[in-house]
């Protein structure tokens, strides 16, 4: 096809919006967006414009907005959107092809079919703003140093992802100051513009800092990044069996602490669902369990704290939790299927929220598979495994054959952020939240983007007109 005629606007259009349909073809072959057990608390937060204890508002918002109070087929059509645009910046700025419609439609298309990307574009939860955010972060490193309307338009993208999960703040944080530092030992990973562009990155990370909490007081009065972290706390020591090891010592010391009559039921406590949302868990044995759940993390969130300061202030007890996280984190790292949803007939405040604030897609509810039974995704798990595996396959053969020549500074650099994002992302969930597929599999699909990357970066395929493009390296003076 004539790379003239591939560029004009209406093809280029064509290509963009065939891409996102791409991407929304697992809602489409469902019957409706993906419903997440937290999917309901993000919808009512953001029509009720109120705060949540556990999470921010800014997802909620995020729906409020771009559902037009109309359906969530929109919410869903909109992170395809952004999902397509910031894949588009990025390859746009990698490869600048003349054939980057198709290499995008072509590189998506793989994507969704063989990987979890279009499961997290089209369900109801911010999980699929993480990889987008590393993009993003990337294709500001590698631009030419001028500030565009796409980049204005990244930029926005960033700070809604940055400010819609507690999880993406301390993570990109991370990442930030691990790609800083390797620039900054090594001169050849070093960008055009070196200080500028990374103190533009800066500024994002520190207005999300600031604005999280900000948010926070505005309608809570509370300048704080969550009001309830020691109850999260807790649930993450029960699962490393720390607290119930805690509880015990402390009533051979003193029978009357007030945890000693739950002393042998808290073996039970495998999962944060078991702590945090069963109701039978000591958490609401308490006289907050007549109001409400959220109610009761609020109130006992200053007793439990007391408790946290005192187990994380022996070194006996933070011996076993650094175990215990260290082999959480390796686990989380390694896991990373496309997780289950269960069915609206056994989880049904997600539906209830949609028929209360959504009428319109009652219809669609009612003929959804998620409605006639739970989601499970055993055949597209074993595909991305497969993907997965053959993706590091060709990247340790290029490493081999080519002795590593083949992979210029910016594709080193860009291999580096995705291993650090999935490293720190694993040891993020294993420190702080326990395993989950869903964390891990949010972010996998960057290896075989990285692999496809590489494909096309082969002389075999840059001799289909592929326009090649140095990395320079050097600080530039500013």
């Amino acid at each position: 096809m004539n790379a003239n005629l591939i560029n004009l606007i209406p093809v280029r259009i064509t290509f963009f919006l065939l891409s996102v349909f791409v991407l929304l073809f697992p809602a489409l072959r469902l019957g409706y967006p993906i419903l997440h057990g937290d999917s309901g608390v993000c919808i009512i937060t953001g029509f009720e414009h109120f705060a949540p204890i556990e999470r921010p508002i800014t997802y909620g918002l995020f729906i409020w907005v771009t559902s037009l109070s109309l359906s969530l087929w929109l919410v869903v059509f909109i992170q395809a959107v952004i999902t397509t645009f910031v894949i588009y910046v990025f390859m746009s700025r990698v490869l600048k092809s003349k054939y980057l419609p198709i290499l995008l439609f072509f590189t998506i298309s793989i994507l969704s079919l063989t990987t979890s990307i279009g499961y997290f574009v089209c369900q109801i939860k911010p999980d699929f703003f993480l990889p987008l955010i590393l993009l993003a972060f990337y294709s500001f490193l590698i631009s030419n140093g001028k500030l565009t309307l796409v980049d204005a338009i990244l930029g926005i993208i960033v700070m809604i992802g940055l400010l819609s999960h507690l999880s993406h703040l301390p993570i990109t944080t991370g990442l930030f100051l691990a790609t800083l530092l390797l620039s900054l030992l090594f001169r050849k990973l070093r960008v055009d513009f070196f200080l500028r562009k990374y103190l533009m990155i800066l500024v994002f990370l520190l207005s999300a800092w600031m604005i999280t909490p900000s948010i926070n007081y505005y309608y809570t009065g509370s300048f704080t990044l969550s009001r309830v972290s020691n109850i999260f706390s807790v649930s993450r020591l029960l699962q490393a069996g720390v607290f119930q090891k805690y509880v015990h010592d402390k009533c051979e010391e003193d029978s009357d602490f007030l945890l000693c009559k739950y002393v042998t039921e808290m073996d039970k406590y495998k999962t944060y669902h078991d702590f945090l949302w069963d109701n039978k868990s000591f958490l609401y044995d308490h006289e907050c369990a007549t109001k409400d759940r959220q109610y009761c993390w609020i109130a006992r969130n200053e007793e439990f704290g007391i408790i946290v300061k005192d187990i994380y202030s022996h070194q006996k007890y933070l011996k076993m939790f650094t175990q215990d996280a260290i082999r959480m984190s390796v686990k989380q790292f390694f896991s990373f299927n496309i997780p289950e949803y269960a069915s609206y007939q056994y989880h049904s405040y997600p539906m209830n929220m949609v028929q209360l604030y959504l009428p319109t897609d009652n219809n669609f509810l009612e003929d959804a598979r998620q409605n006639k039974e739970s989601l499970t995704f055993p055949i597209q798990n074993i595909v991305q495994l497969m993907v997965v595996l053959a993706s590091l396959g060709f990247i340790i053969f290029k490493i081999i054959w080519k002795k590593g020549r083949c992979f210029k500074p910016k594709l080193i650099l860009l291999g580096y952020m995705i291993i650090t994002l999935l490293i720190g992302n694993a040891m993020f969930v294993g420190i702080f939240v326990g395993i989950s597929d869903r964390f891990q599999s949010r972010l996998i699909w960057l290896i075989p983007l990285y692999t496809l990357i590489l494909f096309f970066q082969s002389p075999g395929i840059k001799r289909w007109n592929m326009e090649s493009d140095s990395f320079k390296s050097g600080v530039k003076h500013i």
